[in-house]
């Protein structure tokens, strides 16, 4: 079994913008230790292609091995007009998310968009997957904290750059735990012990962690078009299948300001 973390556009420039490129970083190596690789969608792909922030979050999903998207049903259907492209990205990640846990995987979505709280949107996915399987940026943050990633200095310079710089930070229980249990003379184990209790959560709570994920209803059929199909039948529009191809495509579609 494989687990994978999948990343969401804004969540990826929330964290840019809060923290640069040695958040995104410290992210990645959380991640990494709790035995996930990253994953993106080629819709989101192309969002951050066709978006402001293409040059620095397009350069550090390339030194992460990320230079193209993982192929979806969802770009072809936006191209042709068969969906709205309004949450397009959130959707190629749902079509993603669906194929990977049918296939065994373990899946977490890091996303902050309201689209992944709502289980009408996630149908397919195990039931509470919108409260399981998905992690927003400020509860990653806590987490990391909580276990140690961060040091509870970093935590609060941290939380203070985003809520100076990006808005929204979510509020969570935890924030002021960690630091409350801040001071220097405080151990690890005895810090993370303080902030689980305030927080009243357990260790295997606080960290990315194995999660019961049942496949997708009977029926469902895992659907991934290569970009040679695309081509081939929508070869007047999609001239190349590269990230700034699909870039161009989805900025048409999404009205995304470029």
């Amino acid at each position: 079994m494989s687990s994978h973390l999948y990343l969401d556009h804004n969540s990826l420039a929330y964290a840019y913008q809060g923290g640069g490129t040695a958040l995104l970083d410290r992210i990645a190596v959380y991640a990494a230790q709790q035995g996930y690789e990253l994953r993106i969608s080629d819709v989101v792909r192309g969002e951050i292609e066709a978006g402001p922030l293409r040059k620095e979050l397009g350069g550090w999903l390339q030194s992460k091995g990320l230079s193209s998207g993982l192929p979806t049903q969802t770009l072809l259907q936006v191209i042709t007009g068969e969906i709205p492209s309004k949450s397009a990205g959130d959707v190629s990640i749902v079509e993603l998310a669906k194929s990977d846990i049918a296939a065994g995987n373990r899946v977490t979505v890091w996303a902050d968009d309201e689209f992944f709280t709502r289980s009408q949107n996630l149908r397919g996915l195990p039931n509470g997957f919108n409260s399981t399987g998905v992690q927003g940026t400020s509860t990653l943050i806590n987490q990391m904290a909580a276990d140690g990633a961060m040091t509870p200095g970093e935590y609060v310079t941290t939380v203070e750059s985003f809520r100076s710089k990006v808005q929204p930070f979510i509020q969570d229980p935890r924030e002021d735990a960690v630091r409350e249990s801040g001071s220097p003379e405080v151990s690890r184990t005895d810090r993370d012990s303080a902030v689980r209790s305030r927080c009243g959560v357990s260790r295997d709570q606080t960290r990315f962690r194995e999660r019961s994920q049942s496949a997708p209803p009977p029926g469902y059929e895992s659907r991934r078009h290569g970009f040679e199909s695309l081509r081939a039948r929508h070869s007047t529009t999609l001239h190349d299948a590269t990230p700034r191809g699909i870039a161009m495509l989805v900025a048409n579609r999404l009205n995304v300001p470029r």
